[in-house]
């Protein structure tokens, strides 16, 4: 698949900022608009940018490898319903990222491999369902939504009650904000097996009432909070 931001004998890439990437990719014939009708595998006659209506959660494949080597793959999600996430696998069906209701993912093929680059949120940010804390560990917390947002709002925290992050979430680079309604303290815990701020594995961070909390995916099942 050829593509204008690769320098053919560098295989690097040529523009040295994002601005310059997308005001190439907003020349005509350069994206490609499409409502989906199921899941979809992308090749070379599809452009760098692929912009998405979804109709229902959806699974896109990357382009295979030895045909991919040094390019880059922008998937928009133009979709404005939060359950309608959209899983990027590369070609073994291995999902790679995850691209929620109204984000870019920048993705990149090395020739042997393709990575989630950046997810790029828009300016509208499209609330998850509201989870209602339960339990008093991470084994029966309330699960937040699989993935579906970068703001997740909660209720009925009382100081013993939390939610757990969906495994979904734990990609690297994830930034997510978790938001207490409640007039009470929430627990938030990790996806199984996680950590938060280099404490136990499955243990909680709190999040006082009226507030939230931002947390960031450095590693597999590795969190920090932000804020």
């Amino acid at each position: 698949m050829a593509d204008p931001l690769i320098s053919e004998t560098r295989r690097e890439p040529v523009y040295a900022n994002l601005r310059e990437m997308f005001a190439l990719l907003m020349c005509p014939g350069s994206v490609r608009t499409k409502t989906t009708t199921g899941n979809l595998t992308l090749d070379a006659t599809y452009p760098t940018l692929v912009s998405l209506t979804l109709d229902a959660a959806r699974t896109v494949t990357l382009d295979t490898i030895a045909s991919a080597s040094g390019c880059w793959r922008l998937l928009h999600n133009v979709t404005t319903a939060a359950a309608y996430l959209m899983t990027v696998n590369n070609p073994a069906a291995a999902a790679v990222g995850y691209v929620r209701a109204g984000e870019i993912g920048l993705y990149y093929c090395d020739g042997t491999a393709w990575s989630l680059v950046h997810t790029i949120p828009t300016s509208k940010v499209i609330a998850g369902a509201s989870t209602a804390a339960a339990g008093t560990d991470s084994t029966n917390a309330g699960v937040l939504p699989a993935g579906t947002s970068s703001a997740y709002p909660t209720s009925a925290a009382d100081g013993t009650k939390g939610v757990r992050i969906h495994a979904n979430d734990d990609v690297i680079g994830r930034v997510i904000e978790v938001h207490n309604v409640a007039a009470a303290v929430l627990k938030v815990y990790p996806p199984v097996g996680g950590t938060i701020n280099g404490g136990g594995v499955d243990a909680s961070v709190s999040s006082v009432s009226g507030h939230g909390v931002r947390l960031l995916c450095t590693a597999a099942l590795t969190w920090i909070v932000l804020n």
